[in-house]
């Protein structure tokens, strides 16, 4: 599923909004890092995300210049 959200009315003003990139949902961050790293990709530490309860890690490189990152929800 992709998903594509903002607030539900305009806002006036200049719009601060932008695409970041991809973020996927894994069960487990730890195992996914690893299967990424092993195929050869550099992966960040995951580190607690914005969300609560969260982590998160970028996949740095061979993304075709999209910014792809995993997420694990409840995993603190």
């Amino acid at each position: 599923m992709i998903e594509f959200a903002g607030p539900p009315e305009p806002r006036p003003g200049p719009l601060a909004a932008k695409y970041w990139g991809m973020v996927f949902t894994v069960a487990d961050i730890a195992a996914v890092s690893g299967v990424l790293r092993d195929g050869g990709h550099e992966v960040t530490e995951a580190r607690p995300a914005v969300q609560p309860g969260a982590l998160i890690a970028t996949v740095k490189g061979y993304t075709g210049g999209v910014p792809l990152a995993i997420i694990q929800y409840n995993a603190l």
